[in-house]
């Protein structure tokens, strides 16, 4: 039926892979700086980010070390905590500012937090090689494999609906619900709602390993493919 007839509760049927055939490519880096930041990142007039694993780390440090020539990544008294700040530091207000700054000013990112954070259009618009580095990224600091499921939980309701329209370029069925957990950043015991996106049937698992994965091979190792056929798991 015409789109202006369509009522709350409606189902709309929807294709399980998009053929989008996007050719735009931008420096790898800072696909990785956006993933890695969007993820774990503190967006506001400074930029932190937190994790505990080296290789990621280090990572993250080369990206910042190719792209801000300026920057660095620069640890924290936090036992996991990172600052990416100017080198050289001036006492004069508007001298050498902090371009990463400057550029998630302009992508509506800065100050955004855990509930407000999005995938900016210049990731959506990017190739399906792009796409996988991205997710790659995204999937090893906030997803992971647990028997059945391959799974994230997000508090911004906007990303985690990205994220599920990315999966569907590579042919990914996902499905997102609503849970109630507590952040594992704050001793307040108090539990809030997020948002799970999981993959269960098989296929759809076997595309995730093979053409995005996680970047931590033990997590990579942990994603399992049985010979059991799941159908209909999107309806």
């Amino acid at each position: 039926q015409e789109a202006e007839k369509l009522k709350i509760n409606d189902y709309m049927a929807t294709p399980r892979k998009y053929e989008l055939n996007l050719k735009k490519r931008i420096d790898v880096n800072y696909v990785i700086i956006l993933a890695y930041l969007l993820a774990e990142g503190h967006l506001g007039n400074t930029i932190t980010f937190y994790n505990k694993d080296d290789n990621i780390v280090s990572e993250l440090f080369n990206c910042i070390h190719n792209t801000y020539p300026n920057l660095q990544l620069r640890k924290l008294k936090h036992k996991f905590g990172y600052i990416i700040s100017k080198k050289i530091r001036t006492s004069k207000k508007g001298l050498r500012p902090n371009l990463l700054i400057e550029e998630l000013k302009e992508l509506k990112l800065h100050h955004t937090n855990s509930q407000t954070k999005f995938i900016p259009n210049c990731i959506l618009e990017l190739s399906n090689g792009q796409i996988a580095v991205f997710l790659n990224r995204f999937f090893t600091c906030d997803g992971w494999a647990y028997k059945s499921e391959i799974a994230i939980t997000l508090k911004s309701e906007i990303m985690i609906r990205q994220i599920q329209h990315l999966l569907l370029r590579f042919g990914i069925i996902s499905i997102i619900k609503p849970t109630y957990k507590c952040a594992t950043n704050t001793k307040e015991k108090k539990k809030h709602l997020y948002w799970k996106l999981y993959i269960t049937d098989n296929q759809s698992k076997r595309i995730f390993k093979e053409q995005i994965g996680f970047f931590l091979k033990y997590k990579q190792d942990k994603i399992e493919i049985t010979e059991k056929i799941n159908t209909n798991m999107d309806i």
